[in-house]
């Protein structure tokens, strides 16, 4: 922690010293002559692939392109020092890669549709650029994910042209894509290279991968394993939910899409907090297998069902707290910490606005009480919930690991409740609200409705 803090510190002198240009040099590419500081990738132990350091992270995604009004990497870099505060573990930056122009989807295009899959989209900097950006997310003791599509290419990849037999006859879902054929070993090793590609020469920490499951199988069992020999240890998410990418150790960690789901209908009033137990019940077996990422909001959902004001107008913060306490890996959406009310266009320019970052310290506090206390860690590096009491509007739950334990109080519904404390919880910490509760035993606590508390004992 203190390491960290040093780093933020130093960096943040650094950046406030690169970022200091005019409007026109903001947006415009490195010189040639530009180089990224010299440090080496994270030095991580050799621990198979269930990495320790997977135990209490989290990611916060970003899309470069709204992240601010340049929409480029220099851009990112003053953010750096504020986020590492945040206390994020892992930085995931949406496809840099350039966009195809021919049948362009919207002014900017879909993030999709590669033209280049070692390329970078001149749009966001240069390759100059996003070294440093890298490098400067590892001195604050970050990693970095980068998002890549790899059953697609956009219309104006040179593949096309060059090596038309990459492609299936039915070549597109959308206009603006075109659909790769894996039968052809000659894509299946040139795409295996790409994944190489960015770790090697840019020492990246890993993959979210769309569309996982449209590849072979061998695919991934030749280039999963391949990654996971390499010396930093490279973290592999898909973004789908599919349970046999980590049965078969190809993937650490799927998105959980139907948790989000439960979410999302919860807070619509189509389910309670007993689908919640239900839901548990029903996933155990893959939290423990492997991890799944748990978010209120992502770019697929910003973008097409609406931001969680839209969706949680009045349960956004209770869901977000809901999703640090059961076993998955939280995310963060670049924005809400601001927080964010809007959509993000996923094919025009946007731009979030960063003024207010009036969450900011809602979501220090959870990343702080999941990396300090072990029953609020993830996947099989903590323990399962204990169910103390569940109705259609109460789910209260404990967990334990090692010295470390938590009670869970969440109202799950709009309307209020009341709940008689089960256990002595005098002196333990609302990690939440950051402040300590004085409840004995058998005291009634009113709760008004979306209410959530995290009551550590340290």
């Amino acid at each position: 922690m203190y390491v960290r803090i040093i780093s933020i510190l130093v960096l943040s002198v650094c950046l406030f010293t690169a970022c200091k240009t005019d409007k026109k040099s903001a947006v415009k590419p490195a010189a040639k002559n530009v180089t990224a500081p010299v440090i080496s990738a994270p030095n991580y132990d050799n621990e198979g692939i269930n990495y320790n350091w997977l135990k209490n992270s989290n990611i916060y995604e970003i899309n470069t392109r709204q992240f601010s009004k340049a929409g480029d990497f220099k851009s990112i870099l003053r953010h750096l020092p504020r986020l590492a505060n945040m206390g994020v573990d892992i930085i995931n930056l949406m496809p840099i890669f350039p966009i195809s122009k021919k049948n362009r989807v919207g002014s900017h295009g879909s993030p999709d549709a590669s033209t280049n899959f070692t390329g970078i989209n001149s749009d966001y900097g240069s390759k100059d650029d996003f070294k440093i950006l890298i490098d400067s997310i590892h001195q604050l003791k970050m990693r970095v994910l980068l998002d890549i599509n790899p059953s697609v290419t956009g219309l104006d990849c040179k593949w096309l042209k060059e090596f038309p037999n990459w492609y299936q006859s039915n070549t597109s879902e959308t206009k603006d894509v075109a659909l790769l054929n894996y039968k052809n070993a000659d894509l299946s090793k040139s795409m295996k290279s790409v994944f190489d590609y960015w770790i090697d020469q840019y020492k990246i920490d890993g993959y979210i991968v769309h569309d996982a499951s449209k590849l072979p199988t061998q695919f991934w069992k030749e280039t999963s394993t391949s990654l996971f020999k390499k010396k930093q240890k490279v973290f592999m998410i898909s973004r789908e939910q599919n349970s046999s990418l980590i049965e078969n150790k190809y993937f650490q960690a799927t998105y959980g899409t139907e948790f989000h789901s439960l979410l999302n209908d919860i807070s619509s009033e189509k389910k309670s907090a007993k689908d919640v137990k239900k839901w548990f019940a029903k996933n155990e077996g893959n939290l423990a297998n492997g991890l799944q990422i748990h978010y209120t909001s992502d770019n697929e959902s910003n973008a097409t069902t609406g931001s969680e004001f839209e969706r949680m107008p009045e349960s956004h913060k209770c869901m977000a707290a809901l999703s640090y306490t059961l076993n998955g890996m939280p995310l963060i959406y670049n924005g809400q910490e601001e927080p964010i009310l809007k959509r993000l266009s996923q094919v025009n320019k946007d731009e979030i606005g960063f003024r207010l970052l009036s969450y900011e310290e809602f979501y220090r506090r959870l990343n702080r009480s999941k990396h300090l206390n072990q029953a609020l860690w993830n996947s099989s590096f903590t323990s399962n919930p204990t169910f103390i009491h569940v109705d259609e509007q109460l789910l209260i739950f404990e967990k334990k690991k090692g010295s470390s334990e938590v009670v869970c109080i969440f109202n799950l519904s709009n309307k209020r409740a009341s709940y008689k404390i089960h256990r002595n919880l005098d002196m333990w910490e609302d990690v939440v609200k950051s402040k300590r509760w004085d409840f004995p035993k058998d005291y009634t606590i009113q709760l008004e409705p979306w209410t959530h508390y995290i009551i550590s004992n340290r």
